[in-house]
């Protein structure tokens, strides 16, 4: 917490946590963490600075609810972007709708809320994505237009990149199956395993749908 106060940047948070890397014993050495915590230490400084940061952005918008009509779950858009963040991928809540999902929902999280205020939609410009490239398992920075959905924009993707970031099963079901991303979770933002999808309506739709019992 006091890195983010200071202002510190998140490598040099990082830094203090897990120390320096010493090349010769291959091992981090004066930070706060044993060597084996060590390897968990930017992760975990990343999910603290991204819960700071969803925190303000909040209290900045309840202090000025009177202009802005809505917030808007924003993800990251990569092959390390979760299955929970692609299914709440701008999703909307109004700022006296409580029940919007607190970040972070896991470690590492990139994603943000961003708000719509009255006379201007953050959605109506475009963003950076880095999506699937020619050669398999080359990466690629493309700008889309920022209200992409999570399930358009993969649907554009390669096989192999959709694989990466769903799984084999879940990307099957998706590409072959129809499944939209949003089926692939719970109420409470868990990713529902194959068992679990298979025991639901749209995931039987799916699996019938690739021929699948």
């Amino acid at each position: 917490q006091g890195g983010i106060r200071d202002g510190a940047t998140v490598q040099s948070m990082v830094k203090q946590v897990r120390g320096s890397y010493n090349r010769r014993t291959k091992e981090y050495s004066g930070g706060v963490l044993t060597n084996a915590q060590a390897k968990r230490a930017e992760s975990l400084v990343r999910t603290g600075t991204n819960h700071h940061v969803n925190a303000v952005r909040d209290r900045f918008a309840k202090k000025n609810k009177n202009v802005i009509e809505k917030r808007i779950f924003f993800a990251t858009l990569d092959n390390r972007t979760t299955t929970i963040c692609f299914a709440n991928h701008l999703r909307e809540w109004t700022l006296d709708d409580d029940k919007y999902p607190r970040l972070p929902l896991h470690f590492n999280e990139r994603s943000v809320y961003i708000f719509k205020t009255k006379g201007f939609n953050p959605l109506n410009v475009t963003r950076p994505a880095k999506g699937g490239g020619i050669d398999e398992g080359s990466l690629e920075v493309e700008m889309i237009q920022a209200r992409t959905t999570a399930n358009a924009w993969l649907k554009r993707q390669p096989r192999w990149f959709v694989e990466q970031s769903l799984g084999k099963g879940r990307a099957e079901l998706f590409i072959d199956g129809g499944l939209k991303i949003e089926s692939m979770v719970d109420v409470e933002n868990r990713p529902l395993t194959l068992s679990q999808l298979a025991e639901t309506t749209a995931g039987r739709r799916a699996s019938n749908r690739i021929g699948k019992p």
